[in-house]
């Protein structure tokens, strides 16, 4: 697979798993189920114009999906799928990039008072990794013109993992650091952020067992 060299956005993290590929104590999970377990953890990201701080949360979902790995790596690195699957997605559309980069339009339906949000996706990097596949997949928030119904999400990565554990059997890590531009509590924000990313990846259970039917 195509290793695609990471691009610069708008912020730096300054503490992440996701971009050191560190091993950290994520505590104890914030939401469980038999097949979803989802953990929080709080982390600092500078503003690379003024180099303001703000905290936001990363989330990080592990789910076992009772499918070969191709079948799931196939649905959920399909930006096509979005829709299907991902909590809050209302539509998405495909961009294209000169780079040639999958690249999609995202539009999400908040609840209220927020209002709704748009973020546009694309995937710069896929490799194996010891293994396993490894996607990671980072906003563009200048990529198409604003539409002012929607607050255009201005930062966003991604990094999903995708490991075998038998021939039906896909471990599925999802690591998500999103700063969504919500004025809300912390705490809030933290349950609203890890309730999203672990009703997905149920949702995904869902859907690709229909898919395959």
């Amino acid at each position: 697979m195509k290793h695609l060299a990471y691009l610069s956005t708008l912020f730096v993290l300054t503490v992440s798993s996701a971009v050191f590929g560190e091993e950290v104590d994520w505590g104890q999970p914030v939401i469980r189920d038999d097949t979803v377990t989802t953990y929080a953890r709080e982390v600092t990201l500078n503003d690379r114009n003024t180099g303001a701080a703000e905290q936001q949360f990363e989330i990080k979902t592990v789910a076992d999906i009772p499918h070969s790995i191709d079948a799931v790596f196939s649905k959920m690195s399909d930006f096509g799928t979005f829709a299907d699957w991902f909590d809050k997605t209302e539509r998405v559309e495909r961009l294209e990039r000169e780079d040639g980069l999958p690249t999609a339009h995202i539009y999400m339906n908040m609840p209220f008072p927020v209002k709704d949000r748009d973020m546009i996706l694309s995937q710069v990097s896929n490799k194996q990794v010891d293994g396993k596949i490894v996607v990671e997949a980072v906003n563009f928030p200048d990529l198409a013109p604003i539409d002012k119904k929607y607050h255009r999400v201005p930062w966003s990565r991604t990094v999903v993992t995708f490991e075998e554990l038998t021939p039906d059997l896909t471990r599925v890590e999802y690591v998500s650091l999103s700063d969504m531009d919500i004025s809300i509590p912390s705490r809030i924000l933290r349950n609203q952020n890890a309730g999203t990313i672990h009703q997905s990846l149920l949702n995904f259970i869902d859907y690709i067992a229909g898919a395959e039917e």
